[in-house]
């Protein structure tokens, strides 16, 4: 039984005039008069009398209007059960990711969170991790991925470690210390140029190196800044200085680049999910058990 024959059926029982219930539903009068005549060959009565100046329901049509409207209101609330299985059976999940933290470990998992969780819509940005922060407290991102140091302020979100990646002094082959094989204390490494990653480009990352030249007594004899860790790694290449970066799987050092590791307890940064505990997507979403189950194997 087709629900659109009943309520142009309800329709024509409560107006019994075909101009208004055609004026009413928007089709023409002919249209009303086949959807009639089909719905009494499925029930088997005629429902309507008709003359050329009237139409009357029969004792069958007046029987139908209370089964009718309770078939509607079964078919409407039926559709709105279905939207409520489909809304909690699908989600949209904001991703926001540091800019330069998109390697191939991180791309991996996300592909296959998204792959394992086809009823999760994953959405990706990229931004600073500052703008990151900004974004969860906002809500505008349900979850970030991003690197923090080890005096981060947190500003009361929660995070999962999933990585960690250790800071070392990158030095040309031909500096006096290049050859070291113990790790090295910063404050040997006075009245050196320091190249570091610019505070709009990474604050995360200058903030880091900041901590550490201040906290080692490294007292260089300029500081200049760089956009990427592509220019940091040139500047050390041709000779212009030193520079403390995360080593990477994915990162190519040239040949002339000697890595160090560094004599200090914070030498290091970490690799996280973030969120804010009030967002109720979190815990819905799976994403937080997927990538700490990931980072256990």
């Amino acid at each position: 039984m087709n629900i659109k024959y009943l309520e142009t059926f309800l329709t024509l029982a409560g107006n019994l005039n075909f101009t208004k219930s055609a004026e009413q539903l928007f089709i023409s009068q002919p249209a009303i008069s086949r959807q009639i005549s089909t719905l009494e060959k499925e029930i088997g009565y005629p429902l309507f009398e008709r003359t050329k100046r009237s139409v009357a329901l029969t004792p069958h049509g007046e029987e139908l209007i209370d089964h009718a409207k309770k078939l509607l209101e079964d078919y409407e609330n039926l559709l709105n059960h279905m939207e409520e299985i489909g809304a909690k059976s699908s989600m949209s999940l904001s991703i926001g990711l540091m800019n330069d933290l998109y390697n191939d470990m991180i791309s991996k998992k996300i592909t296959r969170y998204a792959s394992e969780h086809p009823q999760t819509q994953v959405m990706m940005e990229f931004m600073s991790t500052p703008r990151l922060f900004d974004r969860l407290h906002e809500r505008s991102l349900d979850v970030a991925f991003t690197m923090i140091h080890p005096d981060m302020d947190m500003q009361a979100l929660s995070y999962l470690e999933i990585g960690e990646q250790k800071l070392k002094l990158a030095v040309h082959k031909s500096h006096p210390k290049a050859t070291a094989t113990e790790p090295i204390n910063l404050s040997d490494f006075k009245d050196e140029r320091l190249v570091c990653i610019s505070k709009e480009s990474n604050q995360m990352a200058y903030d880091h190196v900041k901590h550490m030249v201040k906290g080692s007594h490294m007292l260089p004899k300029k500081i200049t800044y760089s956009s990427t860790v592509t220019h940091l790694v040139a500047k050390v290449n041709c000779g212009l200085g030193i520079t403390m970066i995360t080593e990477t799987p994915d990162l190519v050092m040239p040949y002339d680049i000697v890595l160090l590791e560094i004599d200090h307890p914070k030498a290091y940064a970490k690799a996280v999910v973030v969120w804010d505990d009030e967002n109720p997507k979190i815990s819905d979403s799976g994403l937080l058990a997927y990538f700490h189950e990931q980072s256990q194997s």
